[in-house]
């Protein structure tokens, strides 16, 4: 009697689902948190590109570099301003800057640094 119940519950498969679900529930979520730190360096990519942009164009109708470095960092908004450069000459203005990505706060990624390339646009000098 006793190996006949032993022998079904060897067979019993109730709660494999459960156990399954326990195993992969760590990937599942590592890959959610992979796609919303892509996300949050892709959105970081695009607001640092406009920032330089709009710089750009701060700079070109007269504005003094104190001034633009002021305005590219309140653009921002909280993404970390690394290196803010700009220059003029008869023909163009430019404005460089580098940021750093937002990481998300994961123990496995406490020291973990996502630095973009430098962004650099240039703009006509229509300072008259």
């Amino acid at each position: 009697m006793k190996r006949l119940r032993c022998v079904n519950l060897l067979r019993d498969e109730r709660g494999s689902q459960a156990l399954e679900f326990t195993a992969l529930l760590p990937l599942v979520v590592f890959i959610i948190l992979f796609l919303v730190q892509g996300a949050i360096a892709a959105y970081t990519m695009v607001v640092a590109s406009a920032t330089a942009r709009d710089g750009a164009r701060y700079y070109s109708v007269g504005h003094s570099v104190s001034e633009v470095e002021s305005m590219v960092s309140n653009e921002l908004a909280g993404i970390p301003l690394k290196k803010f450069n700009c220059g003029k000459d008869d023909k163009e203005v430019w404005v460089e800057l580098t940021v750093a990505v937002p990481v998300l706060d994961i123990p496995v990624l406490e020291d973990f640094d996502i630095d973009l390339q430098p962004i650099r646009v240039t703009m006509p000098n229509t300072e008259s």
